[in-house]
């Protein structure tokens, strides 16, 4: 499967952009929760910092996010934003958002924002629906490698795959000593270094 990080920054920082002067800035520390919650009919504009989305009551990752990024158009139910760094927000109401893009004419730019959510989604479902455990993780690894290298070299191989995928932590760790020893995966204190013809 090839997978690939295309992620519409431009475009996603020109809506938010628009909207920023109708906007309320917040800081938020790193470690912190925000209660996203979608019936509050506001957006979320992450303009600085990384977070990640958490399944309420398990606190199980659901995806991380980078800035420049909408929260707001797109839903998470029974879910919290975690803050993996100190982030910046600007919030405004979802309606007041909307007339904005309306009024500037940028729903076409909401088009490639929602292409790439749909994308992103489809990427995960097909990664996790794969036939063994063994590809499941492959492909989790591959999705791995293309993450920023500040990112990658603070979670392990192993929490990585544990925080996407339901599979035993005997079975990843099984299959990451084989990738190992073939040669195609090379790990180093947990961390996912480099990876051939994989």
């Amino acid at each position: 499967m090839h997978i690939t990080n295309n992620k519409p920054s431009a475009v996603i920082q020109k809506i938010i952009d628009a909207c920023t002067c109708a906007s309320k800035k917040i800081i938020v520390n790193e470690n912190e929760v925000i209660h996203f919650n979608n019936k509050n009919n506001e957006c979320y504009f992450l303009t600085s910092g990384e977070v990640t989305i958490r399944k309420s009551g398990t606190g199980k990752m659901i995806t991380r996010i980078k800035s420049p990024y909408i929260f707001g158009f797109n839903y998470y139910p029974d879910s919290y934003i975690h803050t993996f760094s100190d982030a910046e927000f600007f919030v405004i109401s979802t309606n007041r958002a909307i007339d904005i893009i309306e009024t500037k004419k940028l729903w076409k730019d909401m088009y490639y924002i929602a292409n790439w959510h749909a994308n992103r989604c489809y990427t995960m479902v097909h990664i996790l629906n794969q036939k063994s455990s063994k590809m499941i993780i492959i492909n989790l690894l591959k999705k791995l490698y293309l993450e920023p290298i500040e990112y990658r070299y603070t979670i392990t191989a192993l929490q990585y795959v544990q925080e996407n995928a339901s599979l035993s932590r005997s079975c990843i760790y099984n299959t990451l000593a084989e990738l190992s020893s073939e040669g195609t995966i090379f790990i180093r204190r947990g961390i996912l270094i480099s990876m051939h013809n994989l």
